[in-house]
């Protein structure tokens, strides 16, 4: 055997050493109303997220409580709008292996925010 196609072969056979990271996988519309929808979201300790399956939506925790409405998007992203103030978004949740995250989606938005917690 030629040793110096050894590497080529066993990325043909699947055998080639993983990539450093996984990929990320948005969780489809479907996903997200059985995953997230009625259910308490963490983004972080200090903010929980409640999607009600009616549409609305509650922040609890920081240093103030806000409401707000939302639509699932037909791709699974999340879009809301909170009073007061007018603020307005989308997010996305993906898994990263076994990690579920989330980040934002909309313009001028911060991008990846993190890991995310879901509680029943």
């Amino acid at each position: 055997m030629n040793w110096k196609h050894l590497p080529a072969a066993l990325a043909l056979w699947g055998l080639a050493a993983p990539t450093a990271e996984a990929a990320d996988v948005p969780l489809t519309s479907a996903q997200v109303r059985s995953d997230i929808l009625g259910k308490e979201v963490s983004h972080n300790p200090r903010h929980i997220i409640i999607f009600g399956t009616d549409g609305k939506l509650a922040v609890v925790g920081g240093p103030l409580g806000k409401n707000g409405t939302y639509r699932l998007e037909t791709d699974g992203r999340i879009c809301w709008r909170m009073r007061p103030p007018n603020d307005a978004g989308c997010f996305q949740y993906y898994r990263r292996g076994a990690q579920l995250r989330v980040r934002r989606t909309d313009s001028g938005s911060p991008g990846d925010i993190g890991p995310v917690t879901v509680t029943p």
